[in-house]
């Protein structure tokens, strides 16, 4: 907040002006005051008297209300005019009612003369004193304007930046938010992202083990006829055994397991491999036991085969036909 100076009182001190055309009263009131540690100054004229008045001077004038250019309730308007504080005795040697009323609101002190000098010397300080507590009040308040101007400026100045910094700081949270969400949504796209591919993986994977899984289920299945078809001939159901254990070791899993499964989805028939067992069925090693232990199945012989009769000779003795 920018400091407001201090405008005290004019310097020096305090002056009187005294306007009388009478140059006696003139120099004994002046001597007076002198003696009473004031100083003054004589004026035979209103217009001599408003022509020396400046800023903050006169502190008190003494007019005769009789002047050869003005009349002394005129003179004290005037200068009150130019200086609302200027305190302001009216001196007159015919007192009336008219001029004292005229002199309400114009005049500090009204006075008859003769004077007494104690008099004039007690009214002409209290004079000085008002006008003094006048200009000072006045100071006060011209100051107490500017510093109440200067605070509500300061106070505006600072709700405006107040208010610049709340929308910054609002601005700055939506953006934040917003850079947030952006950086989540980012983060469940690289997921999803990330699921799908694994799915597609599983998938490739469960379809190429689905195929290999079929391969090796037609192998065990062509096996197991070569050992019923070779019973009895031990080299090739030993061959036949190696193959089938080699089968059925299976490196690689069923292609259910390397799908991902879904709720949302009934498994489709094609995921289930066909060499799949219901539970309870018997397994590769139990079905390999089983036709160990079978006793080898006799083949039944094979009938000679009837020659053919030839057509000439069918159904007649030396084959011919008649």
């Amino acid at each position: 907040m920018t400091a407001v100076p201090d405008a005290g009182p004019a310097a020096g001190p305090p002056l009187v002006y005294v306007v009388d055309d009478d140059p006696g009263m003139r120099l004994t009131v002046i001597d007076i005051l002198a003696l009473a540690g004031i100083a003054a100054e004589g004026f035979a004229s209103g217009r001599d008297a408003e022509a020396c008045c400046g800023a903050g001077r006169p502190d008190l004038a003494v007019v005769d209300q009789r002047l050869p250019d003005t009349t002394g309730i005129a003179l004290s308007a005037r200068l009150k005019s130019a200086d609302p504080d200027l305190g302001v005795i009216l001196l007159t040697g015919y007192a009336s009612a008219d001029n004292a009323i005229a002199a309400v609101g114009v005049a500090d002190d009204y006075l008859t003369k003769p004077v007494p000098p104690d008099e004039l010397v007690r009214s002409v300080k209290a004079g000085l004193d008002r006008t003094r507590l006048r200009r000072e009040n006045r100071q006060l308040v011209t100051r107490l304007q500017q510093l109440n101007a200067s605070l509500e400026a300061t106070v505006a100045e600072r709700t405006r930046e107040l208010e610049a910094a709340h929308e910054q700081a609002l601005e700055d949270q939506a953006i934040r938010h917003r850079l947030q969400a952006q950086a989540e949504q980012q983060r469940l796209e690289n997921r999803l992202h990330q699921a799908e591919r694994l799915e597609s993986l599983g998938q490739l994977a469960g379809g190429v083990a689905h195929d290999f899984n079929n391969l090796l289920a037609v192998i065990l299945n062509c096996a197991a006829f070569v050992a019923e078809a070779t019973v009895g001939n031990d080299p090739v159901r030993a061959d036949v055994e190696q193959i089938r254990a080699a089968a059925e070791r299976r490196p690689y899993p069923a292609a259910a397991d390397l799908r991902a499964p879904r709720a949302s989805q009934a498994r489709s028939p094609r995921s289930q491999p066909h060499h799949r067992r219901p539970a309870g069925s018997a397994g590769p090693q139990h079905r390999r036991e089983h036709h160990a232990d079978r006793a080898p199945r006799a083949r039944p012989a094979r009938r000679p085969r009837r020659p053919r009769p030839d057509r000439a000779g069918a159904g007649q003795p030396g084959g011919k036909r008649p």
